[in-house]
Order: C-alpha cells, then sequence, then structure tokens
C-alpha cells in the first residue's frame, strides 16, 4: 500500500473532508488539479468528501475549472 493511501485511510476515518485544488493548472503549471486523477478516484470510490478551492489571489482566477471538478462533490 503506497504511503499516499494510507493517509487517505486514516483521514477518511476521521471524516475530514479532501480538497480538489485547481491553482495549478490556472498559473499554467499543471495539466490537472490536485491531488491527481488516480488519488481523488480512490478517495471517492471509499466515500471520502471534497471541497473545491482555485488557490487564488485574484478575482479573475477564482473558481477557475470548478466545473470541470464538480462531479466530485457530492
Amino acid at each position: 500500500m503506497a504511503a499516499w493511501q494510507k493517509a487517505v485511510d486514516r483521514l477518511l476515518l476521521a471524516g475530514v473532508p479532501f480538497e480538489i485544488n485547481t491553482g495549478g493548472m490556472t498559473r499554467g503549471y499543471r495539466q490537472d488539479a490536485y491531488p491527481a486523477k488516480p488519488i481523488r478516484d480512490y478517495i471517492a470510490s471509499h466515500g471520502g468528501r471534497f471541497i473545491l478551492s482555485s488557490d487564488s489571489h485574484d478575482t479573475q482566477t477564482l473558481c477557475r475549472q470548478f466545473e470541470e471538478y464538480s462531479v466530485y462533490l457530492k
């Protein structure tokens, strides 16, 4: 089991919501949000809840690309 899976499993037991962060995409550093899709899918398949964050410091990028990741919200 990967270290991230162990950490996720402990957080799931604690009921902690997980953040999907689109900030790196907005700034052009990444093609996908944090955490990576396999991790998001693992969290979702194990009953985890998500919040969306654009990590924005500018009103022009606030809520950027949320519609793409809203499928993870319950």
